[in-house]
Order: structure tokens, then sequence, then C-alpha cells
């Protein structure tokens, strides 16, 4: 939960910007590689092809970048990008595969690799057929209203009551506005692993 109050709320939300990017889940990341020893492996496929199979009848947002030299890619919006309704989702062997609605037959890619991030239900398949090339397939979320406070003060306190939550304050003290945000022990654990990601 996130509250914002201040003695001039009204202006204090004038002079904040747009994004308060808190929990930055965007590089938390399960990874799947073709051929890796790494014991996790098979557990984050497993766990990668459950999500993958649950889109049945889900509408997906999919779009496909060509990997440039310098590595960043460009994820805003492009003429080719889809957003369509799986109508099935298997996997089968390392083969994924799908069906649109509208489709009478299943489209199916075998990746080399892939990454899933499970807070933004997002999947980057790297195709085995085309290494230069990554898809991006997600579900989309309703657009958030977000605000940005630069350099804020910060101060946190366990609640009084029985629910073991955690209290944290982010202050701006140019707009007199603060940010009052309800962590669990889960919010806090993966507060404290994008601090210690940030930190490296």
């Amino acid at each position: 939960m996130i509250r914002c109050s201040g003695g001039r709320e009204k202006e204090g939300w004038g002079h904040i910007r747009s994004a308060i990017t808190f929990f930055s889940t965007n590089s938390m990341r399960i990874t799947w590689q073709f051929g890796s020893e790494d014991p996790e492996n098979s557990k984050n496929f497993t766990t990668i092809t459950t999500w993958w199979k649950a889109l049945q009848a889900q509408t997906v947002v999919w779009k496909q970048r060509l990997i440039p030299k310098d590595g960043n890619l460009d994820w805003s919006s492009q003429k080719y990008d889809e957003s369509f309704t799986f109508f099935e989702a298997d996997v089968r062997g390392i083969t994924f595969y799908w069906r649109k609605e509208e489709a009478d037959k299943m489209s199916g890619i075998t990746p080399s690799k892939l990454e899933f991030a499970p807070a933004l239900q997002r999947l980057y398949v790297y195709p085995e057929s085309q290494n230069n090339l990554v898809i991006r397939i997600e579900i989309p979320e309703p657009v958030h209203q977000s605000f940005t406070i630069d350099k804020p003060g910060w101060f946190g306190e366990k609640k009084a009551d029985d629910s073991g939550d955690y209290e944290l304050i982010a202050r701006d003290h140019v707009s007199h506005t603060e940010f009052l945000i309800t962590l669990d022990k889960d919010n806090l654990e993966s507060l404290r692993q994008i601090i210690d990601e940030l930190q490296q």
C-alpha cells in the first residue's frame, strides 16, 4: 500500500514528476539456458513452462527485436508489435507452442535461452534458430500513475499491530509531500535484494 500526504498536497503533486521507481523488479529474472550445468536450470525451466501453459485464453503483447552490437534494446512501441490472445499454449520437449484464435494450427519456437521476470509477467525468448533475435512476451498490465521524488528523506519502522508489516516513508522536503509505503516480509526481502544489486 502506498499513501501520499502533505501540507501542500495539491501544489505538491504538481511538483512531483512522473515515476517513483521503488521496486525495480525488471532486474530480477529467472534464467534457463540450453546445455547449462546450473543446478537451478531444470527448476527454472519448469517455472517458465508452467507460466507459458497458463497463457491459454490470455491476451499477450508480443515484441521481437534484433539485438544490436551494443546490446541496448529499444522496447518502445513499434509498427510490427502485436497484441493477441493465446487460444492454445503448450510446451513439448524444449519447444514452446502457441496458437492464435484465428489460426488453423499451432506455431512453435525452440529457445536457446529464456529469461523470465515473474513480477512483470514477462518472458524473453532467444530463439535457437536466430542468435541475434530476442522475443518479449508479456501480459499487459494496467497503466499506473507514478511519481518521482529526487533524493528523498527515508524513515522506517515496524508497525505496532500484530501484522508483522513495516512502514517506510519517503519524504520530499521541497514539495512537502511524503509517501507512506506498507511492506510485508516478502516485500522487505525484495527491497533488500534490489539494494544489494544496486550496490554491486
